[in-house]
């Protein structure tokens, strides 16, 4: 029973102690290393090279660099809005683009889709325009921009989604690139009954199959205009699939500064993959041959989408419908209006909290509250106060912080079968071990030496027992609970964390009761979510960011201070939510002083 009641206990102390302390180094302001196009036009071949985007240099920035995020785990809305989008509504706009014949640049074809494709914009309501572009006298075209605006009237961020509706000499062009014209026009046709935070734009290309002139003048245009396009969806050919298994894959080409929109694809395919039904394919280069890469140019971030296997059919006159699968297709352009629908209504651009910096000497006082209840089963209850719980940063090199901790611990264990009060003369002691370059806690200990009574009814029993607890750990990796950098609205996935502890408990030096102990435990990736609080605690009252993680039956909400540089107060409780009758964890701790200076 003791061994039950102060384990469990002492389990407790772990996970308040180890939650408290998440701390790094402040990250450095890194660069932009964002590429610029030369002003003039190209010269004919130049279009068709390999780019090694990263050789150029931006001259001026126009926009700050975006903070990456990941999506939220689960939005109901987001699958109504996809399931609208199926086969038939693909293959309606293929065999209608198809219709006009080979779509080449210049042609009466590729001008009449063009019209066909601004009336398509036009009744859905969007607001919609041309874009005129001319290369020379004798090559030009026009481009179709459609406008979702953001109902956010502080933000001015973009999202778009592109295609190209021009095809190669001769070719029909149904999968390159009629289906991902037909993704962008699915895409406007469900979401003009919206409204989100942020602005999308849908946007239709002429003159890429001759060397993506049309991308390249409205790219420069809106360079120059300061459009603030925080990322761009480009999809070209993603409806040729022989079989399943290569119908159950995507190809998302990105370069490194445009990895994460891919890895928030990735992330929303794992989400809602009973709806979409892809594996992504992820392709991180420099190199690339499609309208995205004008986006790269100009410093803009940007991916394409398309299809895992070569098609044969592509720029030739076999690539009509017939040898498209609708069914990929659609897959495909689900993963793409579920990606831009949640970037547009959950994406924040704001300014955000960087991580603190410490040295040595800084320290924090907290008070620190848990109660534990058994459950019905075992009647049984603990609880305990420390009023002082001191951090102190004792060293500052290499690649941790180290911190000693001490205070003082006081509190009851309430049994069946007795009741232990544990003196206030008991102490704690401990080190902490933060790696700076993941924000995480990499090792812990702590020492609690005190003595404790037997109690009958309020009476103690006259002979004390010490009490002597040990606990060690090792977290591989890093156990992160504050996901810098912190702004509102931020949420995404904590990763996981491997647990390996080590421990002892005694009482009488090991006459009466005598424990010790090894295990590990492997957590799992947690949500959080991110958002502005003003909070009051013991030590003042201050602008935060509560960070909120777990799920319905463990969650921790840790409160940031970034004038403190540290969580001013934290809140966990495990089985707190649906389970009335099992054991129930209470944690609490407050910031009551700091010498923390910033």
């Amino acid at each position: 029973m003791y061994k039950k009641l102060v384990g469990i206990l002492i389990c407790g102390l772990l996970i308040a102690n180890v939650a408290i302390q998440a701390t790094a180094e402040e990250i450095n302001n890194q660069a932009n290393s964002q590429q610029i196009v030369k002003s003039g036009p190209y010269e004919h071949g130049d279009i068709y090279k390999l780019y090694d985007f990263h050789d150029s240099k931006i001259s001026n920035l126009i926009f700050p660099k975006e903070f990456t995020l990941a999506p939220v785990l689960f939005n109901n809305e987001i699958v109504e809005i996809i399931e609208q989008l199926d086969e038939d509504m693909i293959y309606s706009y293929i065999e209608k683009l198809t219709s006009f014949g080979p779509r080449v640049t210049t042609t009466q074809a590729c001008i009449d889709a063009g019209k066909y494709l601004y009336q398509e914009f036009q009744d859905m309501n969007l607001s919609v325009r041309y874009h005129n572009w001319s290369y020379a006298p004798d090559y030009f075209g026009s481009n179709i921009e459609a406008t979702l605006p953001g109902n956010d009237p502080e933000s001015d961020i973009i999202f778009l989604i592109c295609a190209h509706y021009d095809s190669a000499y001769g070719s029909p062009g149904a999968d390159d690139d009629g289906s991902g014209v037909a993704t962008v026009l699915s895409s406007a046709n469900i979401l003009s009954k919206y409204s989100f935070n942020h602005t999308i734009r849908f946007v239709l290309f002429s003159g890429e199959e001759q060397g993506l002139h049309g991308s390249y003048y409205y790219v420069e245009q809106a360079y120059n205009r300061g459009d603030h396009i925080v990322g761009t969806f480009n999809v070209d050919s993603v409806s040729y699939a022989i079989n399943d298994i290569n119908g159950s894959k995507v190809k998302i080409l990105g370069n490194e500064e445009s990895e994460w929109l891919a890895n928030y694809s990735e992330d929303i395919s794992q989400i809602y993959y009973d709806y979409i039904n892809l594996e992504i394919i992820k392709i991180i280069s420099p190199y690339g041959m499609s309208d995205h890469t004008r986006f790269w140019q100009f410093g803009y971030d940007a991916i394409q989408s398309f299809e895992s296997e070569d098609n044969p059919y592509m720029h030739t006159p076999e690539d009509v419908i017939e040898n498209c699968n609708m069914t990929y297709a659609k897959c495909i352009s689900r993963l793409v209006l579920a990606t831009i629908v949640d970037l547009a209504q959950s994406f924040y651009g704001e300014q955000p909290i960087e991580i603190p910096v410490w040295e040595i000497g800084d320290k924090w006082t907290y008070r620190f509250d848990i109660y534990a209840d058994f459950g019905v089963y075992w009647k049984d209850v603990a609880y305990g106060t420390s009023n002082k719980m001191v951090y102190k940063v004792v060293d500052d090199s290499g690649s941790d912080y180290k911190l000693n901790f001490k205070g003082k611990f006081s509190g009851w264990i309430e049994a069946s079968i007795a009741t232990i009060r544990i003196s206030r003369l008991t102490g704690v002691k401990g080190e902490l071990v933060v790696q700076k370059s993941n924000l995480a806690i990499k090792d812990w200990n702590i020492k609690i030496n005190g003595v404790s009574f037997l109690m009958i009814g309020k009476i103690p029993v006259p002979l004390p027992i010490p009490l002597q607890l040990g606990i060690d750990v090792q977290l591989s990796p890093g156990y992160q609970i504050l996901p810098f950098p912190l702004f509102d609205g931020k949420h995404g996935i904590l990763p996981d964390s491997t647990l390996n502890h080590s421990g002892y408990i005694k009482l009488l030096f090991g006459i009466l009761f005598d424990y010790e102990n090894e295990w590990m435990i492997e957590s799992h990736d947690h949500p959080f979510r991110c958002e502005k609080e003003k909070i009051t605690v013991d030590g003042g009252t201050f602008d935060s960011y509560k960070i909120t993680s777990g799920y319905i039956n463990h969650k921790i909400q840790n409160y940031y201070a970034a004038e403190v540089g540290n969580i001013i107060k934290q809140e966990i409780w495990i089985g707190k939510e649906g389970f009335p009758d099992q054991p129930y964890l209470e944690i609490k701790q407050e910031l009551i002083s700091t010498t923390y200076e910033g």
